[in-house]
């Protein structure tokens, strides 16, 4: 799934933040990536997602070499293959919940042919906790636990391989908190998608198979 030996990064006239020498992560596979806020976590997720491409002996993804890659070759790798949960939602908040949901289906036909009659915009929202009126109302107008399941909705939508979430529930209260991360792992292990999650909360850390702090991956 992801393969990284030897990765170096550093940001232009930076000193060197991030060092990686072995990195495997399986199918399926449930990460849970730990630490403070401007330790280097964000910065992982854009290497692995193709947004900054870093210096590695091997840098695989779905058996893509992600080093032979262009910029717009990742671009749509990163469509194609990847569900992203933003910490600030980053949703349109003139659309609907459903019309949120859509949204990668427009820049993926990889997706689109993976969306079944039981998996539409719909009803992974009703999974996810929305209600009948909740679908139809406008992103702007539903709270900040409501974004967060639309927001979660979206990255699932076509069964992307792997789920990227960065500090998903920073605005959720503990309980909310809690059962957030149980529908994500849930829906994730139904359709056999790889989920890491970074955050700085231990509290979600023990429903993960494996766990990492970012100290292990600083140069």
């Amino acid at each position: 799934m992801i393969k990284i030996q030897n990765l170096r990064f550093a940001y232009p006239n930076q000193p060197p933040l991030l060092a990686i020498d072995h990195w495997q992560i399986a199918q399926g596979d449930s990460v849970f990536l730990q630490g403070a806020s401007g330790s280097g976590k964000s910065t992982l997720l854009s290497l692995i997602t193709g947004v900054l491409q870093p210096e590695a002996e091997v840098f695989n993804i779905l058996d893509t070499d992600f080093l032979a890659c262009s910029a717009t070759e990742r671009d749509q790798f990163r469509v194609d293959h990847f569900g992203v949960i933003f910490q600030t939602f980053n949703l349109l908040p003139y659309l609907s919940a459903v019309e949120n949901v859509k949204v990668p289906l427009r820049f993926s036909k990889r997706r689109q042919t993976r969306v079944q009659a039981d998996e539409s915009p719909e009803s992974l929202l009703l999974s996810l906790g929305l209600s009948e009126q909740q679908l139809h109302a406008k992103a702007s107008t539903l709270s900040i636990g409501q974004q967060q399941r639309v927001a979660a909705a979206r990255a699932m939508i076509g069964s992307p391989e792997i789920l990227i979430a960065d500090e998903p529930t920073s605005a959720l209260d503990e309980d909310n908190r809690q059962r957030f991360i149980e529908h994500i792992l849930s829906e994730a292990a139904r359709r056999n998608t790889t989920v890491i999650m970074v955050s700085h909360d231990l509290r979600i850390a023990e429903q993960f198979a494996r766990k990492h702090l970012i100290e292990e991956f600083r140069a």
